[in-house]
């Protein structure tokens, strides 16, 4: 087939090549190389055409072209960036040509296409562009070569100037800022305390690593029995936010954010635009010798604004008030009566002045009339066509709210990273990095998988588009409260963990996870025999999934099923060598026993301003998830709030109802029961009075085999308040508190019960720059059975300030206790700035006992604090 004719066959495809091949600069070779490529294909181009993948006019929608072909259109109009370019590559002209009729390019003119090629090969490289250009050749697909470009497209569209053609993958290879370190040292003197000396030593760094944020927590808390180098904590975590802001400033550095999102059209600049040329073409039609300018006329009582606003009947009253047309067509009536009965007394000079004056004020108010009906057709025009100024204006507002919170979503931020900012392989890694926390740190997922601190630790979750990968490992201590030693039989004092979370979504907002954890305790180096501390293997399974319902409604239910696996170290019996030593193989066994779900459905109702929060759960008395060492076990619950608004939520009416059932017996004959029910109101009369009160009452009832004992009560009656207002032309605020609390606890009273009068008083007062605080606290016992005993604690004191630097309080308190204490004291405080990056801190409470305190340790009568804060820069 002659050379001519070949390449004519070919014409179309290589139209799909040009401005992507050669025009990001491939070299002169490899374009040789495409052209052999396809006078050798003996294909038919129709075959080759139906064997393609779509283009770019198959994936866009028709919405999506007119983008396009709008930002090529402005491209073009807008003045170029750079002077001069480097010399094209031989035969990359034609090719430039041969794009003319290929999308996104259509209509591209030259220069600004070599800009556009100029930036995408200096910011994102020839690599990627090469790679796409070569799939396209195998395999047709011109999709995501156009996809590609069509976004680098959108992003030369928002450059901000010349500085975007050459964008750093980062500032610099590594920028360190300590933030602080403080230590302090507390000396306790008084009798029985637990360490005489006791270290708090803290410091904190951020590091930049090619502009990833990492952050360094250390912190440590020793005493004369622990010494420091014994209990440091440190933590280092991937700073997720400060990423996603160093990004959000990057961007908007070099690109007009608006343009990118598509958003920069201000319709309400283009309907006014509308609106004046049309007028300005009906109005210049009412020219006359009367009304020379009538635009100016129009616009000397009219702003835009104003005549697109206001309604027609505003525009004639504004431009022909009512008493102004009366008066003239009075005048008009009085001379044309004049020229009617009169006019044998007039001369003809008279005649032909009264008749010209009133022909003119005649033809002013036709002019005038005329002048309102045409801008009532402007305007009935543009509402004809949908240009509703008001309506323009409310969703512009709505669009650029939508496009802010749109911007300050992280997906669209990271897209946007991605697109517009060449990024190396670490950069693009922790883009998809939600999570990532090494050492000692909370790990807070649900209450069924993992929601523990984890020391000597590794955490990891990555979230890609809504897919998330996550996973972990270290060792989790439980606190091993003696106050649940009856419940945490099978738990033990220190677990090594792992576990893997995979799921659609992000974990605590809607979407589905499901975790699996592996767990592993070992027995102590210690010759008696201690049952928490029995080496065993744990598995368990948690499936979390979370959905919305209505409009604010969220339901969120989860399942956990776990397996304990004991290893029998001490046995040599040969039957036992081969011992199941993974809880996984008895995974599936004793299923209710071993399972935990519990579900929960809040929501708001925002018509009869009413929300609720309604919680069902269950654990079986052999579940056992060492993720959360203070999950549940042998309980079933159920809890119930109602919170009811009232006058535009000037108050509000709760009830919170809640039941708890511990089994803490083998067999299920000993339980706990815990019934706990609360009453709470609140109405703002004002802005300086607010008004509440609570009802409360909480229960435990042991049940066993011979019957119910109830072992704990405690009820409360408050109410309280907070006013403020002008006292003696100052201003104060006050807060204020009286309360009924009942005690019956038959374990440690026999039967006895304390009741308790609670009364609570503050106000602090603002003089000037001086702050004055009065506080009364009184209790007063009811009953013989005493708990505290009758106390008032009273303060008064000021806050202010010495100088600029200087910052002080002082005050004097009062303590009285019958069955303990009586102390009278002051306190007095000082912080100064002594440098500018270096500050000192006092305080001091010295109390004079007036009797001898029953228990010294819990009052003393001295303590005092000195603290020194250096900023190191």
């Amino acid at each position: 087939m002659p050379r001519k004719t070949m390449f004519l066959r070919h014409a179309t495809l290589m139209r799909l090549l040009a401005g992507v091949t050669l025009l990001c600069l491939m070299e002169t070779d490899a374009v040789a190389q495409v052209q052999d490529s396809l006078k050798r294909s003996n294909t038919p181009l129709v075959e080759q055409l139906k064997s393609a993948k779509p283009g770019m006019k198959e994936v866009l929608s028709e919405a999506e072209m007119h983008k396009f072909n709008n930002i090529v259109e402005t491209i073009n109009k807008r003045k170029r960036f750079l002077d001069q370019l480097p010399a094209n590559i031989p035969g990359t002209n034609n090719l430039i040509n041969l794009s003319k009729s290929q999308s996104p390019f259509s209509g591209m003119k030259d220069s600004v296409m070599g800009e556009f090629l100029h930036y995408v090969g200096n910011n994102f490289g020839k690599e990627r562009v090469n790679k796409l250009a070569k799939s396209l050749l195998v395999s047709g697909d011109s999709a995501g070569l156009q996809k590609y470009l069509g976004n680098k497209l959108k992003g030369f569209y928002a450059i901000k100037g010349k500085e975007a053609f050459q964008i750093p993958s980062f500032e610099s290879l590594v920028d360190n800022q300590f933030k602080g370190a403080q230590y302090s040292l507390v000396r306790d003197n008084t009798a029985l305390a637990p360490a005489g000396w006791m270290h708090h030593l803290s410091a904190s760094n951020d590091m930049m690593i090619m502009d990833i944020p990492f952050h360094f927590e250390l912190a440590n808390l020793s005493d004369t029995y622990m010494p420091l180098r014994y209990n440091n904590l440190v933590k280092v975590s991937f700073d997720k936010d400060a990423f996603k802001g160093r990004m959000q400033q990057k961007l908007a550095k070099y690109y007009d954010l608006e343009k990118y999102l598509l958003n920069e059209v201000d319709m309400l600049s283009f309907v006014k635009k509308h609106f004046e040329q049309e007028l300005t073409s009906q109005v210049e039609g009412l020219k006359s010798s009367l009304v020379q300018n009538p635009k100016a006329m129009l616009f000397s009582k009219f702003s835009y604004d104003e005549l697109l606003k206001l309604d027609i009947s505003q525009v004639k009253e504004k431009l022909m008030p009512a008493d102004m047309v009366k008066g003239v067509k009075e005048q008009i009536g009085v001379y044309e009566d004049v020229l009617k009965n009169r006019a044998s007394e007039l001369s003809a000079v008279q005649r032909d002045s009264l008749v010209k004056l009133v022909t003119q004020k005649t033809e002013h108010l036709q002019s005038l009339d005329q002048l309102v009906t045409k801008v009532s057709g402007v305007k009935e025009k543009l509402a004809a066509s949908g240009l509703n100024v008001n309506q323009i204006t409310r969703q512009q507002q709505q669009t650029n709210t939508q496009t802010f919170n749109r911007w300050n979503q992280p997906s669209t931020i990271k897209e946007a990273g991605s697109n517009l900012l060449p990024q190396n392989g670490l950069q693009r890694f922790f883009g998809d990095i939600s999570a990532l926390n090494i050492g000692t740190f909370a790990n807070n997922k649900s209450e069924r998988s993992i929601n523990a601190l984890i020391s000597g630790g590794l955490q990891i979750e990555a979230l890609k588009k809504s897919s998330l990968l996550g996973g972990g490992l270290g060792n989790i201590k439980d606190a091993g409260f003696l106050k649940d030693a009856g419940l945490q039989s099978s738990l033990t004092a220190a677990v090594s963990m792992q576990y893997a979370q995979l799921g659609k979504g992000t974990t605590g907002r809607k979407g589905t996870t499901v975790t699996v954890m592996n767990a592993n305790t070992y027995s102590p180096a210690s010759l008696y025999y201690e049952a928490n501390n029995l080496a065993r293997n744990i598995f368990v399974g948690t499936i979390s999934k979370s959905f919305s319902v209505r409009k604010n409604g969220t339901v969120e239910a989860e399942v956990s099923k776990s397996a304990t696996q004991f290893r029998n170290t001490a046995s040599v019996s040969p039957d036992q060598a081969m011992e199941q030593k993974s809880a996984l193989y008895s995974y599936a066994e004793d299923l209710l026993q071993t399972l935990s779900a519990g579900v929960r459905y809040q929501d708001d109702w925002e018509q009869i301003g009413l929300t609720h929060n309604a919680h069902v759960a269950y654990a079986g008395f052999g579940y056992n998830n060492p993720g959360n060492p203070s999950a549940s076990k042998g309980s079933l619950q159920y809890d119930l709030q109602l919170r009811k608004y009232v006058e535009k939520k000037k108050g509000f009416l709760q009830v919170q109802v809640a039941n708890r059932n511990y089994n803490y017996s083998a067999d299920g004959d000993q339980r706990w029961k815990n019934f706990q029910v609360n009453l709470q109101a609140r109405y703002r009369f004002d802005r300086n009075l607010t008004l509440g009160g609570r009802i409360n009452q909480y229960q435990l009832i042991r049940k066993t085999a011979t019957g119910n004992q109830k072992m704990y009560v405690s009820r409360k009656i408050a109410a309280e308040g907070q006013y403020s207002s002008g006292l003696f032309g100052l201003h104060q605020r006050s807060v204020f508190s009286v309360g009924l609390q009942q005690f019956d606890n038959v374990y440690t009273q026999q039967g006895g019960n304390s009741s308790l009068l609670l009364t609570q008083w503050v106000t602090s007062i603002l003089l000037q720059q001086v702050q004055a605080t009065v506080s009364l606290f009184y209790n007063k016992e009811l009953t013989e059975n005493k708990l505290i005993g009758d106390q008032l604690n009273a303060e008064t004191g000021v806050g202010y300030t010495i100088g600029k630097k200087i910052m002080m309080n002082s005050s004097l308190t009062y303590l009285d206790n019958k069955l303990a204490a009586r102390q009278l004291g002051t306190r007095q405080s000082i912080n100064m700035m002594i440098l500018r990056n270096c500050s000192i801190g006092a305080y001091i409470d010295w109390r004079k006992n007036l009797i001898e305190p029953i228990n010294p340790y819990l009052y003393g009568n001295f303590r005092g604090e000195l603290t020194v804060q250096y900023q190191i820069k």
